[in-house]
């Protein structure tokens, strides 16, 4: 999900090369030039030629919907979930050349398959509601942190990652994109998750001060997050995986790992 002023916005090449890599697209929902919204799963990449058979524009369809769209008339990404959320890790060739260093979590979450009813009456949420946020929130866990040499420079990073995909191809620069921990748009993707939760729970709740403060500490460790530092990003970071961590116990009463 893309959260209002998430930095390292997705564009129209981007997202192409995302979909070019990954394995499935559960959802992808966007924002066209005149403001509708559309989303759609099942996501195929069209291309368009002209009578000499030379490319003239890549077309992207929502199956689902039956939706096509081009990058005249695309405007923003609200929100994409990858089905294969990226195992891959880049060779070991790229990182050497690149000084790009991989950070990868200390344990590795399973997600949960059994739920606290009691707690889940008190969220005012169903299991099929819960199992997919606890699925989004132990992708993040699972995530790896990416550090590179760019900091703020999301300019040079930007040039960067196009030339990461030409040089090593587009799975590379679709990792860099969308497979790692210090995406903003990873991190938003949390706070909206928390917000909608919060929103929609009664304020007598037993559960409804402890879910407000998870949202306001998640909401406090994204504020800002496009000017950080890069030790400010990874705590960032650090500060949403206790978040993850702690809503996870909430719902099921523990946390499992590996």
């Amino acid at each position: 999900m893309k959260g209002e002023g998430a930095p390292e916005q997705i564009n129209y090449q981007d997202l192409s090369t995302i979909l070019k890599q990954a394995d499935s697209i559960s959802m992808l929902k966007i924002r066209l030039t005149d403001g509708s919204i559309i989303e759609g799963s099942g996501i195929k990449e069209i291309v368009e030629k002209d009578s000499s058979s030379r490319e003239k524009e890549l077309l992207i369809c929502l199956e689902t919907s039956g939706t096509v769209f081009n990058s005249n008339e695309f405007s923003e990404v609200v929100e994409i979930e990858i089905g294969n959320e990226y195992p891959y890790r880049p060779p070991s060739e790229f990182l050497n050349q690149e000084g790009v260093e991989i950070v990868e979590p200390e344990v590795i979450v399973e997600s949960p398959n059994s739920f606290d009813l009691e707690t889940l009456n008190e969220l005012n949420l169903d299991e099929t509601e819960v199992s997919k946020f606890a699925d989004e929130l132990t992708k993040y866990l699972n995530l790896p942190i990416v550090i590179d040499r760019f900091d703020r420079d999301h300019t040079s990073r930007r040039r960067w990652r196009a030339e990461v995909s030409k040089k090593y191809g587009d799975t590379v620069g679709g990792f860099l994109l969308s497979g790692h921990k210090l995406l903003g748009n990873k991190m938003s993707a949390i706070v909206q998750l928390l917000q909608a939760v919060q929103y929609d729970m009664k304020k007598e709740s037993q559960h409804f001060e402890y879910v407000n403060s998870l949202k306001e500490r998640a909401e406090e460790a994204y504020v800002g997050y496009k000017e950080k530092t890069l030790k400010e990003k990874i705590r960032s970071a650090q500060l949403f995986d206790d978040i993850c961590k702690d809503f996870l116990i909430l719902i099921t009463k523990k946390v499992q790992a590996v």
